[in-house]
């Protein structure tokens, strides 16, 4: 495919040579485009247009929109000195030239029957504003469906599709009951709302796409398509939608994996990552802001010293991304001193300084210094507790009193998690009334963080809408997940030194202590037999005592002692 300044090649702008399978008339036929397969009648050929053939392609200097001329090679009736003859007898013509060509594509399909899978192969040649060809190539591999594909797989994709409707449906829910209580706009603004709704519009667009295949594989008639030399363009058409699905999907496995941070969250474990990126996330975005705007202006600069004998300097945007990668490392200062020695050496190490030295090493300290902050908060939580944790929790989910509840609830259109949710707005606007209004404006509750909660204080902050299918068990069970949770701030806001401190102290007392404490059996051991000693020597010790108390009345009052 090729862009023609000068207006050639029959007042169109582009071109297309394409490698399709073959037609079985190749004799001149100028309604439908087809040429003799003869080189020497392709002189007198009349290439038509058509904007059904091709693909919407972005190469390295322009976009290029589909349809083009194009020229037919039958490449299985086609030796390759024929195919070499007819590409010269082309560029002969004038279909390909050194002067107005721009862009050529050179693409055919194969077809692996083992595989069921066909593959297409395009080969570009694009000519940039310099005059030199840069060639260019893309292998596609792509499958048209069948029925034949298996009753299991699209009852798994029906299943997938109604598990993403009630996601959505989940969200608009959401939204609705946001609106209701006029907070529609920070619902939407909030970033994992925001990824969620990416996320579920991008599997919309991918299930269209892909029904949009389903059609296009329909009107393929695969029985005869491999047999025949007529080319259908309905299997380019198939080839497209199955890349752009391809491509949604890609996209759309890197959020839903994005999302599962949200979740995350709930582990003081796990959730490291999203709470140093919350803590920073102002001095992040302003140091990105002039990292992002120092760059530009670089990227302008090195446009205007390279662009024109430098590829990768092209295009500013081309600039960008080298710069991007020079701050990477990936740069080449030799080539860039061969083009402008003096202004290489001033442009080359100011980027170096201003952008990789200072503002990237910026953003590692920025990183670095939240992430101290929020390990020196963070509690450090045994593992085996908290996995005990977790097994109690699930415990707890699969009680028959639970399940029971949670159908009370679903029957009345209640959840579990809605009631804390309302509790919890309660709760925040009672935290609000207690402050004064600058000071609940700044989010400012220093003045009463001494003030504490009962159970009984929790228990009236539950909606009366909602009492009567909230049970005691229910109200015990959050009561011990607050409990818990207040128990690991208080021992996160000691500080993770002196958390360690207490630890290395205990198990240094511990270390001390350990002797004695093995040796305890052995001392326990002793005094039994000590008792045992006793116990048999008491009634002697008793008659021998007995006896002396007689020998004294016997003296008549002497304090005679009795013979030995």
């Amino acid at each position: 495919r090729q862009w023609c300044p000068t207006g050639t090649a029959n007042e169109s702008d582009l071109i297309i040579l394409g490698f399709l399978p073959p037609r079985t008339n190749t004799t001149s036929n100028s309604s439908n485009g087809t040429t003799s397969a003869s080189p020497a009648d392709i002189s007198a050929a009349k290439f038509e247009f058509s904007d059904e053939v091709g693909l919407p392609i972005s190469g390295l200097i322009l976009d290029y929109a589909r349809g083009g001329f194009y020229y037919d090679i039958p490449i299985r009736s086609t030796t390759p000195e024929d195919a070499q003859e007819k590409l010269a007898a082309l560029q002969r013509v004038g279909f390909i030239d050194d002067i107005s060509t721009r862009f050529v594509e050179v693409s055919f399909y194969v077809y692996n029957p083992a595989l069921d899978l066909f593959l297409a192969n395009r080969h570009f040649f694009e000519v940039p504003i310099g005059g030199t060809w840069k060639p260019l190539y893309r292998h596609v591999p792509f499958s048209v469906f069948t029925p034949s594909v298996g009753v299991t797989r699209l009852v798994f994709e029906f299943i997938f599709v109604v598990v993403v409707v009630g996601f959505i449906v989940m969200f608009v829910w959401e939204g609705v009951q946001e609106a209701k209580s006029k907070r529609l706009i920070s619902f939407l603004v909030n970033g994992w709302n925001l990824i969620e709704m990416t996320n579920l519009t991008m599997f919309v667009i991918t299930f269209v796409l892909r029904w949009v295949w389903m059609a296009h594989s329909a009107g393929i008639p695969l029985g005869t398509l491999l047999q025949t030399t007529t080319h259908s363009n309905k299997l380019t058409e198939t080839e497209y939608f199955y890349d752009l699905q391809g491509i949604f999907t890609a996209v759309n496995t890197v959020l839903t994996f994005l999302k599962l941070l949200k979740y995350v969250r709930l582990n003081s474990r796990l959730n490291i990552l999203t709470r140093t990126l919350s803590v920073t996330m102002r001095s992040l975005l302003g140091v990105l802001v002039l990292f992002v705007w120092a760059v530009l202006g670089f990227a302008i600069t090195a446009h205007s010293l390279y662009g024109n004998n430098i590829f990768q300097f092209s295009t500013i945007g081309y600039s960008y991304i080298s710069l991007l990668r020079m701050a990477m490392g990936e740069g080449d200062y030799n080539a860039l001193s061969q083009e402008q020695r003096a202004a290489t050496l001033f442009f080359y190490w100011s980027y170096q300084i201003l952008c990789q030295f200072i503002l990237l090493n910026f953003l590692v300290a920025v990183i670095s210094a939240g992430f101290a902050s929020v390990s020196a908060m963070q509690s450090s939580v045994p593992l085996d507790k908290s996995i005990l944790k977790v097994f109690q929790d699930a415990k707890y989910e699969v009680l028959p009193k639970t399940l029971r509840q949670k159908l009370l609830l679903l029957r009345h259109r209640r959840t579990q998690s809605g009631i804390i949710k309302e509790t919890v707005e309660i709760l925040m606007d009672k935290r609000k009334a207690m402050v004064e209004e600058d000071e609940a404006e700044r989010d400012d509750y220093d003045s009463i963080e001494d003030v504490t909660m009962n159970k009984d204080d929790l228990v009236g902050l539950v909606p009366e809408s909602v009492k009567e299918f909230v049970n005691s068990a229910f109200v015990d069970e959050i009561w011990k997940d607050l409990a818990w949770e207040h128990h690991h701030l208080l021992l996160g806001a000691k500080g993770q030194d002196t958390i360690h401190k207490e630890h290395v102290i205990s198990e240094e007392v511990g270390k001390a202590l350990r002797p004695l404490v093995l040796a305890m059996p052995a001392v326990d051991k002793i005094r039994m037999s000590l008792e045992q000693q006793f116990a048999q020597l008491e009634p002697f010790a008793a008659s021998i005592l007995g006896s002396r108390e007689g020998g004294d009345l016997n003296n008549d009052g002497n304090n005679t002692p009795p013979p030995q």
